[in-house]
């Protein structure tokens, strides 16, 4: 059993387990979970814990009592047993279900969890590895899932493995996978993690966005973040980007400018990642047309990390303006192109298109051939910029294209 007091140590303990059908478990006091068991035989006396009997009793008589209130009807369907289960034990009832997790640092997160509130009675954590392709381990099928009864898994040793669909999302995020049925687990191997080292190492796996708010995506989840016992912290940049994400996907472009914001008052994130945010709340500006903020944050980000992708963007915008600054959009796209010569095959139809509006008709033959020879297409660059087609392009900018770039401009 060894002991790991860092994130790189438990990372190097971890190594070669990794694509060897290791799942993980973790557990934040290694007193009370001295060895691998359901969480419904905490509900029996201390002398009918081991009596596997006694827990499908125990499963039995929760099932059918959930089944008599209706709990087993999700969407118009009626839960199988299992699946039922699996819901039963995401609200937190105790089950016969032991959740394990293909990812090592949401088990390592689960081991770092205090045992209190109160940070003087902290324990040590520990951290399982079980081979779940060993031999003898049942895997539970679709078709098992609508054949068995509980009773049928829990008679008998059989360990079972048990995938389930995304049955919702904390199952998709945790990454679950079920171990149950025998009490002979095949451990592969198991860490300590000292009580002195949780919280410096759930601080760093924040940086990986191992944190409570993505393993817990839920409703549930959401409430038991903000319970009375859970003691308010300030949000930090993770959370923020997770609230603009979510705000984005939502359409509610004015909110994820408000939380872009709030992450870039944070003093202490490092240069790329405010470059990333100005980028981000750059294009949320760009959505609801406010060009002027837009352009301002890519200046911004471009002052903070001036790589090819954030000048090309910049080109875009500065060409999709009400009234375009063809030339700035060239002098981007070249720098651009400069920077990252693979770019080009992006940067020669909208150059090529900018020397158009411009009325530099020789310029634009050169861009635009180049674009026909790598079959960009203009059709999805003449509705991008507002255009039908090429007379309304012509009638947009008061200009006639000779008929040469015309021949360029038109479908293969």
């Amino acid at each position: 059993m060894a002991e790991v007091g860092t994130l790189n140590g438990f990372v190097r303990w971890v190594e070669n387990k990794i694509g060897k059908g290791c799942v993980f478990r973790g557990v934040p006091d290694r007193v009370k979970h001295k060895k691998i068991q359901a969480s419904a035989y905490r509900r029996l006396p201390e002398w009918e814990r081991d009596k596997p009997e006694k827990l499908r009793i125990v499963i039995e008589d929760l099932i059918n009592e959930a089944r008599l209130r209706k709990y087993d009807q999700k969407e118009g369907d009626t839960l199988f047993d299992l699946e039922l289960l699996a819901e039963l034990q995401h609200r937190g009832a105790a089950t016969c279900l032991i959740d394990f997790t293909r990812n090592p640092l949401v088990a390592l997160w689960f081991a770092c969890q205090p045992k209190s509130t109160n940070r003087d009675e902290e324990t040590d954590g520990k951290v399982f590895a079980v081979d779940s392709y060993d031999r003898s381990i049942e895997v539970v099928t679709p078709n098992l899932v609508k054949q068995k009864k509980i009773a049928d898994f829990l008679t008998g040793d059989t360990l079972y493995k048990w995938e389930p669909a995304l049955q919702n999302s904390r199952i998709f995020a945790q990454h679950s996978v079920f171990l149950f049925g025998s009490s002979k687990f095949p451990v592969v191997d198991v860490c300590v993690i000292p009580k002195k080292s949780k919280l410096a190492i759930l601080s760093a796996l924040e940086k990986f966005d191992i944190i409570e708010l993505n393993i817990f995506p839920d409703y549930d989840g959401f409430i038991h973040r903000h319970a009375h016992d859970k003691s308010y912290t300030y949000p930090e940049y993770s959370n923020y980007f997770t609230r603009a994400f979510l705000a984005r996907q939502q359409d509610n472009v004015d909110a994820a400018i408000g939380y872009f914001t709030k992450m870039l008052a944070i003093t202490n994130i490092d240069a790329s990642i405010r470059s990333q945010t100005h980028m981000h709340r750059g294009h949320a500006y760009f959505e609801i047309k406010d060009y002027i903020n837009a352009l301002k944050d890519f200046d911004r980000a471009i002052d903070i990390d001036p790589h090819p992708g954030l000048y090309f963007t910049r080109g875009q915008m500065r060409q999709h303006q009400a009234v375009g600054n063809y030339r700035g959009a060239i002098d981007d796209y070249n720098e651009a192109e400069r920077l990252n010569p693979d770019i080009g095959v992006l940067t020669c139809l909208y150059r090529g298109m900018a020397w158009v509006a411009l009325g530099k008709f020789d310029e634009s033959k050169e861009d635009l051939e180049k674009a026909k020879e790598l079959k960009v297409s203009v059709e999805g660059f003449f509705r991008w910029v507002g255009y039908k087609d090429i007379d309304g392009m012509e009638q947009k900018l008061e200009i006639d294209i000779p008929e040469e770039i015309k021949e360029l401009l038109k479908r293969d």
